[in-house]
């Protein structure tokens, strides 16, 4: 079974509240190919520490070990970064949605959600969250702009519907 937009945002709301008792094997497994976890350094810059095949497939590369900027290119990059330092900043769970257009491939919508850890006074430490690539209808070309939403909503909608 695939995962989806709604798997995703369940994953990060289910997710514990100490970054120490985070265990994949506690994670359904069909989500395991599209979990991240990152590290943010001291100097800002995030970390990868660990990304799922269907990440790595389709970035097109091993993606742990290197620095989220080191990988994210395109028209919309500047935007990617913002969407995790507004995650690490503003101490929220939140998803962003957007298409992922680059020349010598077919345009993908992606889906990510990040839930922030801290370290003390207040400075995040880690991020975990999951991205979805799927295939763009021609109409979301056009109409998907950067969308970054905070999930409460979604979570409290998925919980009361479990």
């Amino acid at each position: 079974m695939t995962a989806t937009v709604t798997d995703l945002e369940y994953f990060t709301s289910a997710l514990p509240d100490d970054y120490a008792a985070f265990d994949i094997v506690n994670v359904a497994p069909r989500l395991w190919p599209h979990v991240f976890v990152m590290h943010v350094r001291d100097d800002q810059r995030f970390q990868i520490a660990l990304t799922g095949s269907h990440i790595d497939r389709n970035v097109r590369r091993n993606c742990a070990g290197l620095f989220l900027d080191q990988i994210v290119h395109g028209p919309k990059s500047d935007d990617v970064l913002q969407f995790f330092e507004k995650v690490a900043a503003e101490k929220r769970p939140m998803k962003v949605r957007h298409i992922l257009a680059l020349p010598d491939r077919p345009h993908l919508t992606v889906t990510a959600t990040a839930k922030p850890y801290y370290k003390g006074q207040g400075k995040a430490a880690h991020l975990i969250g999951a991205m979805l690539f799927s295939a763009s209808r021609a109409t979301d070309i056009h109409h998907i702009s950067f969308e970054i939403q905070e999930l409460h909503h979604a979570f409290s909608e998925s919980r009361s519907a479990s």
